[in-house]
């Protein structure tokens, strides 16, 4: 059974996303179909913790954006309340 790099598997998940078939990559790049499924499966675990970690990120600005805003509002509030009981 032999390794391949990533400099390999990549490409081949990339055609097959393009529209290659499996068989094509296989005769073309060598890995038998069986590994290069095994691949594509593997690949779609990242994909799908890529798009759970952009939610995440988007997440997270929102919620930095809205303590941004509210630090502000804050700040505002204890100027006017300090210069009020001066």
């Amino acid at each position: 059974m032999r390794n391949y790099s990533e400099d390999v598997k990549r490409p081949v998940v990339d055609r097959y996303q393009g529209g290659e078939t499996v068989r094509e990559l296989s005769a073309r790049f060598g890995p038998t179909p069986t590994t290069i499924y095994k691949w594509l499966q593997a690949m779609s675990g990242d994909v799908v913790e890529l798009k759970r970690l952009q939610a995440e990120l988007a997440e997270l600005k929102m919620q930095n954006a809205f303590l941004k805003r509210a630090v502000a509002w804050f700040a505002t509030f204890k100027c006017e309340l300090l210069h009020r009981l001066s």
